[in-house]
């Protein structure tokens, strides 16, 4: 869908459609934590996964998918919130602020 967006005229139908999708507050969190999700998600669904083997060992097929599905979804949108604001911020300021030293 990007890729179709970025090649549609800027006044086509279906662009305005697709911007509308991706200037919407959620989806531009998602893209800001995105790096973290990629780290964290495997991470977070192996948790999720032991924790209920452990704790919910008689959940049926169907509701422990559902179960895990949820559980690291949300978790992992707060483990990459987290890791975002902790470590990314900081590490991208400082980045800027070498930058800016060496550059100047």
């Amino acid at each position: 869908m990007f890729l179709g967006l970025l090649l549609e005229h800027p006044e086509s139908h279906s662009r305005k459609y697709l911007a509308q999708f991706f200037e919407h507050p959620l989806a531009q969190f998602i893209g800001r934590i995105s790096y973290s999700i990629y780290l964290s998600h495997i991470l977070v669904l192996v948790a999720f996964q032991y924790l209920l083997l452990k704790y919910l060992p008689n959940l049926s097929q169907t509701i422990h998918f559902w179960v895990l599905l949820g559980t690291t979804t949300f978790g992992t949108i707060f483990v990459s919130w987290v890791l975002y604001r902790l470590i990314e911020v900081p590490g991208i300021r400082l980045g800027h602020k070498v930058a800016t030293r060496f550059g100047a």
